[in-house]
């Protein structure tokens, strides 16, 4: 949170496109603290878990003049453009492309794992909501930083879903995913 005080704060820790650290073994500890001094019936639900870490690319493409600002269309009106600037014919409604996104892949893997190593030691953990959906206004941010599964071209609306979408629909679907890689964790901290 803004003005939020730091008790302990590596600067070996990386961040995220806010600054923010990307520390997916706190998460565990966290589960585990609020288990311990807050033992609830109903379990403990994530409400909100994501990162804005947006590729080259995309950061590349938000520089475009009024990209990140968005255009009033009528009800029914679409752009023969997207996202990439390259343009559309209708039979490629049939092809779904996806958005490179690997640092929020690794993020939701690293913070997956955290989570399930939290349950294995006996937080009694029931939901897991990723943030967010869409790129969306931030607040505090407006338009600039990217936390959406799925990409979305203000400018014109439309929306193209990122390989991180992709990753957590997979893990969804299969009900659970395969552990980190040790190249994949944070800091090499076990998670």
């Amino acid at each position: 949170d803004i003005g939020a005080e730091w008790w302990h704060r590596d600067p070996g820790w990386e961040k995220t496109d806010m600054d923010w650290p990307v520390v997916p073994w706190a998460l565990r500890e966290l589960l585990l603290h609020v288990q311990e001094l807050y033992p609830t019936r109903g379990g403990i639900i994530i409400t909100e878990n994501g990162c804005a870490c947006e590729s080259s690319l995309s950061a590349e493409l938000d520089q475009r003049p009024g990209v990140l600002e968005p255009q009033t269309c009528s009800k029914g009106e679409s752009s023969s453009r997207t996202d990439t600037g390259l343009s559309r014919t209708p039979d490629d409604d049939a092809v779904i492309q996806v958005f490179d996104d690997p640092q929020r892949v690794r993020f939701f893997r690293a913070h997956l794992a955290s989570v399930h190593a939290a349950l294995g030691r006996g937080a009694d953990v029931r939901g897991y909501f990723a943030w967010s959906f869409l790129d969306n206004f931030e607040w505090a941010e407006g338009y600039g930083k990217r936390f959406g599964l799925v990409r979305v071209d203000y400018a014109t609306q439309e929306r193209m879903v990122k390989a991180s979408g992709r990753f957590l629909s997979e893990v969804f679907r299969n009900g659970g995913l395969e552990a980190p890689l040790p190249e994949e964790q944070y800091g090499g901290r076990q998670f």
